[in-house]
């Protein structure tokens, strides 16, 4: 890294203030041509070719991926137009509810314009973030699952979704004077940043849930009510109605095979089974103590016990408005190759599935309602400025500068580009806007900096160079200094660095003791020696960065990695103290 930033809090927000951050991180869309008409040049009213539809179908698609990175312009309101030719020839009753379904979504606790806008015949300008977000999360889903059983596939996802969306604590990412904002998968997946507050605030679960969708798999938020504690409230309508009192949830619930998995986004763990070699179901966590016991730790007993799954759970179904549009389910039926995507889901054939699967142990199926209620207040004015609150960690994701167009290629998959990308713009000294012309202010350009050697590390660990993504990830600890009261919130960064860190050295030691068992079953003195040594120092390079600790639940779940990796060869002779964190910076001045 040739540069340090060194820039002052004060500085830092001037330097917003002055260099545009007023742009929105998914600003105003455009498209430089419309496909209302023909291709051909004829008028689309009326009757369409079946090579036309898809032209329409394809442009809107393209229209829609590109809409991130074409500022102030109009994609998504020249894609909704061309949505609605497209279906001009779909019947009334294509866009209407099952009764099953109306009754279901009757009885949940849904904003007073819901319905109407689930059931409208017509795609509205908002349909496009929906298609836009599930494009990115069935590439992603995809990509990241691989081959395999479906219960393998769920947890290279969930594995990702660690790794790659770190966990902050509630307010952190609050702009001044104002609450933090819940954030949308699609937004916790630009910053990698997500908050995990154990009250049902679940952005690393709800980006979970959304890509198992992805894979065709239904999950949804366990909630067993505490056996003697008060209820809280946890869930709230988007009305600021009385709120329900339930547990909160505390694990996704992936159904596969009848069964149901879970998994902990607080932690970052999938539950493991009582011998530790799998992946719970439900029913083992509610009829085996050690399922959970296991969690515990001196000082930091895990909750909800054993004791509280006693009786019946609640699943809460993913809830945005639009996976439950039969607008979108037409929509869905005609994609197929690279477009193939799940827009929509019935909740009452979810419900069916997870009530089939648990049995008496199942106490209802219901809406989440944290989707909905963000998605209302995003679209909605109410008391404080959410949509400024949402906006705020997103602030260096605009079009004009290269850090939102790196890290969308990154995460569709495109890895290679990206780290050219991160690559160009890191290491320039005269960086320039999306113009070509105008130079990134110095203050800014430091900032896009610190962002680009986390996100290059996550990029070199996905793409199987541990070296470098080491490196990387200790050049960001190098770089920042502890997060606090007067430090920038991108210095948080350090805690995902170091529970990554942590993770990679557990690998190279899982590595090394196979080549070491390898090398004793081959007689080879020489191999044993220097893997034993090599595994050795790693896992305790891996237990150093695992049990460094921050204010959220990762910590609990990378002290349970801790103390595994202890278990797993706990009479090693000790390799000294290995060189581990280096010391913080004093700040960003």
């Amino acid at each position: 890294m040739t540069r340090r930033p060194r820039l002052s809090l004060g500085v830092w927000i001037l330097a917003l203030a002055a260099s545009g951050c007023s742009d929105t991180a998914r600003p105003p869309r455009s498209a430089s041509t419309s496909i209302a008409e023909d291709p051909s040049g004829g008028n689309s009213a009326g009757p369409i070719s079946d090579d036309v539809k898809r032209g329409i179908l394809n442009n809107v698609l393209k229209l829609i991926r590109d809409a991130a990175t074409n500022a102030g312009g109009d994609n998504f309101n020249i894609a909704t137009e061309n949505l609605n030719d497209y279906f001009l020839d779909a019947k009334p009753e294509d866009f209407a509810l099952s009764e099953p379904m109306k009754q279901f979504l009757q009885s949940q606790k849904l904003p007073p314009d819901a319905l109407p806008a689930i059931t409208e015949p017509k795609f509205q300008k908002n349909d496009g973030r929906h298609i836009e977000d599930n494009l990115l999360y069935h590439e992603l889903a995809t990509r990241v699952a691989g081959e395999g059983d479906d219960l393998t596939r769920v947890r290279r996802v969930f594995e990702w979704v660690v790794r790659h969306a770190m966990l902050v604590p509630n307010g952190a990412l609050a702009p001044p004077n104002l609450e933090q904002a819940q954030a949308r998968p699609y937004d916790v997946l630009l910053r990698g940043m997500a908050t995990e507050d154990r009250k049902g605030w679940s952005e690393r679960g709800w980006l979970f849930l959304v890509l198992c969708r992805q894979l065709g798999l239904d999950a949804g938020m366990v909630v067993s009510a505490p056996s003697n504690r008060p209820l809280g409230p946890v869930l709230k309508s988007p009305l600021e109605q009385p709120p329900r009192r339930l547990g909160r949830p505390w694990a996704c619930a992936v159904l596969i095979g009848g069964k149901v998995y879970l998994f902990e986004p607080g932690l970052g763990i999938p539950i493991p089974t009582a011998d530790g070699k799998g992946v719970a179901t439900l029913e083992q966590a509610a009829t085996d103590p050690r399922v959970l016991g296991q969690l515990d730790l001196p000082g930091r007993n895990y909750e909800p016990t054993f004791a509280d799954l006693a009786g019946p759970a609640i699943v809460l179904l993913e809830s945005s408005l639009g996976t439950l549009s039969p607008r979108m389910k037409l929509l869905q039926h005609d994609l197929g190759g690279n477009n193939r995507m799940i827009l929509y889901r019935d909740p009452v054939e979810q419900a069916e599935a997870f009530q089939t699967a648990l049995g008496a142990r199942c106490a209802g199926v219901e809406l989440w309602m944290l989707p909905v209620t963000v998605e209302y207040r995003l679209f909605h004015a109410g008391p404080g400025d959410f949509v400024g609150a949402t906006l705020y960690p997103l602030q260096f994701f605009v079009s004009k500068w290269p850090l939102l167009s790196a890290r969308l290629t990154q995460l569709r998959g495109e890895t290679a580009a990206a780290i050219q990308s991160y690559v160009v713009f890191r290491f320039s000294d005269h960086a320039l806007e999306s113009d070509g012309k105008t130079r990134i202010p110095v203050p800014v350009q430091n900032i896009l900096d610190i962002f680009a050697t986390y996100y290059l590390a996550l990029a070199q660990m996905e793409k199987g160079d541990p070296t470098q993504a080491k490196f990387l990830f200790g050049k960001t600890l190098e770089t920042l200094p502890e997060f606090g009261r007067d430090q920038p919130y991108f210095t948080m960064f350090r805690w995902g660095a170091a529970t990554n860190l942590g993770m990679l050295y557990a690998d190279s030691a899982g590595q090394a003791w196979k080549l070491y068992e390898q090398s004793v079953a081959s007689k080879n003195q020489a191999s044993e020696a220097r893997y034993m040594g090599e595994a050795i120092l790693d896992s305790a390079l891996a237990i150093r960065y695992l049990c460094q600790e921050t204010p959220t639940p990762q910590t609990h779940g990378n002290l349970l990695r801790a103390r595994a990796l202890i278990w797993q060869n706990p009479f090693a002779p000790p390799p000294g103290t290995p060189a581990v964190i280096p010391p913080p910076a004093t700040g960003i001045q």
